[in-house]
């Protein structure tokens, strides 16, 4: 699952850098955030949660366990992007308060429709 986090990782890349090309520089300086900040988030939250994926893929045999793994598996991306943003705002110290709810309100935003979407097309249930 390692490569399926690893294919996701390069993918939202290639969407990061689209956005660039098309919205110019001035995106990224309007978010106080470095190419490579995000870039670097990207590449470690997908790696992570493929990797959440992996070790908990008996669990997602049934719908209710398939949308837990999918959820847990989008606090690192969530988590990673968020506190790329903070450092560069508020300073490290407000990463713990300020990082754990939104990024559980990202894991289910996002993880509730990869989970039923995955669950529709059959995969991982064969």
């Amino acid at each position: 699952m390692a490569k399926t986090g690893w294919f996701f990782a390069k993918a939202y890349c290639i969407v990061a850098l689209v956005i660039l090309l098309l919205k110019g520089p001035q995106l990224v300086a309007s978010h106080a955030w470095e190419l490579v900040g995000i870039l670097s988030a990207y590449v470690v939250g997908w790696v992570l949660a493929g990797i959440i994926v992996g070790l908990a893929l008996p669990l997602t045999r049934n719908f209710v366990g398939r949308v837990f793994v999918a959820i847990l598996a989008m606090v690192p991306i969530g988590t990673a992007l968020l506190i790329l943003d903070l450092t560069e705002e508020s300073g490290p110290r407000a990463w713990s308060r300020d990082v754990v709810e939104p990024a559980l309100i990202f894991a289910v935003f996002f993880g509730f429709p990869i989970a039923v979407y995955t669950w529709l097309r059959g995969w991982g249930r064969e």
